[in-house]
């Protein structure tokens, strides 16, 4: 008989994703394999309803998880409180058992409070045929929503985002080494580690989040720096475009190197044992991920701050200050093509012309200026002795 070839030697009978494509290969229908394996049907076709209901249950799931490692490190921190402490002061096994008991129990409910199963995992994206556009923007979101609450976390609340990281590893160490719940050497092992993910992602997220460059800051600093820096709409596209791809490169590479930070927490010196190409993979895999989540929650950002700016333009109208942009634009090009340097700017060898420019330049960043203390603007004192605001109307015109 001749050797006929494998026809499953393309598909990875360790991934639920081929077992279903082989077994629908022999011919078997849906309803049999879900009979027969039904784990391994649940994971090749998680359900978590609709797409609103979908992307919501993400978010819950990592939002609940977060509070439940919380909870968890919290009660193993004050059992060992208590243990450490003598009877006479309410001390010993039995109570510390007791309080670190009931807050583990609160971190497995608030986990188990919302079921999600992954539709876009890394098994779907390494079986045959499963790189597609779909499914690999499939992946990235799926990966920004369920990031979205430890990345916040990281900036407003790095205490606890550096505690629920800290259990977590803990926890992956501990099941690494065939126990279920963390020592506190898994707690020791695992905390340098912690640091370094945490430093990671408060990086990765100020970058995303537009909190590098003054997100923060005050409306009016903003305007004036957008317009300095030209304002054309192509400026402004130019700038925006950056700021993405800058965000979308250190959210990658801080991504990459957080998961393999945390994978190699979990598996150094145990039982499991450290694997250097899994470690890569998961590196990558974030890598992919973050790259996406970064552009995406930059170009939002962009979108805010362009809000926030048309709201501060419209306030400084209201004040009495408008804005022209061409005029701004046209002074800006002639500032540019002074050769002097900065510091020689307002020496008196410039021409009439420019010193004139220069002379409404610096007006202009007055007003702005005097905007950020309205208070002392409007003190009758201080009007009487500036020219620019002694009388009603009286503004030097630009």
């Amino acid at each position: 008989m001749p050797n006929k070839a494998n026809p499953f030697k393309d598909y990875d009978l360790t991934n639920p994703y081929d077992i279903i494509a082989s077994g629908r290969k022999l011919g078997l229908s849906d309803e049999l394999m879900q009979q027969l394996a039904p784990e391994i049907w649940a994971a090749a076709n998680p359900d978590n309803g609709g797409f609103l209901e979908t992307k919501a249950r993400n978010l819950g799931n990592a939002a609940t998880d977060f509070v439940g490692n919380l909870s968890k490190i919290t009660g193993n921190a004050l059992g060992g409180a208590i243990r450490a402490l003598p009877e006479s002061l309410g001390g010993g096994d039995e109570r510390a058992d007791r309080v670190s008991a009931s807050l583990n129990r609160w971190g497995d409910k608030a986990r188990d409070l919302v079921d999600y199963q992954p539709e876009y995992s890394p098994e779907l994206l390494e079986s045959k045929g499963g790189v597609t556009f779909g499914n690999v923007y499939g992946f990235i979101n799926e990966q920004m929503i369920q990031s979205l609450p430890e990345m916040a976390a990281a900036v407003y609340a790095p205490h606890a985002f550096a505690a629920s990281t800290e259990q977590r590893l803990a926890e992956d160490r501990a099941r690494n080494n065939n126990r279920v719940n963390p020592t506190g050497e898994d707690y020791l092992s695992v905390a340098p580690f912690t640091a370094g993910v945490m430093a990671l992602e408060r990086l990765g997220a100020h970058k995303a989040f537009g909190l590098d460059d003054g997100l923060r800051a005050s409306d009016i600093a903003r305007v004036t720096d957008d317009l300095v820096d030209g304002g054309s709409k192509l400026a402004i596209a130019k700038n925006a475009s950056h700021k993405v791809g800058a965000a979308a490169s250190v959210e990658a590479g801080t991504e990459f190197l957080q998961e393999g930070l945390e994978y190699t927490a979990g598996t150094l010196g145990t039982v499991e044992g450290f694997d250097g190409w899994d470690a890569f993979k998961q590196g990558g895999y974030g890598a992919l991920g973050g790259a996406g989540t970064g552009a995406q929650l930059r170009g939002a950002a962009n979108v805010w701050q362009g809000v926030q700016h048309k709201r501060t333009l419209d306030k400084l109208a209201d004040e009495g200050l408008a804005f022209d942009l061409l005029t701004l634009q046209n002074e800006e090009k002639r500032l540019a093509k002074l050769q002097d340097d900065v510091a020689n700017i307002n020496q008196p060898q410039h021409d009439p012309a420019t010193q004139a420019l220069l002379q409404r330049y610096d007006r202009l960043n007055a007003e702005i200026e005097s905007l950020l203390n309205p208070v002392q603007m409007r003190d009758p004192m201080g009007a009487a002795n500036d020219p620019m605001w002694a009388t009603e109307g009286s503004r030097p015109a630009l």
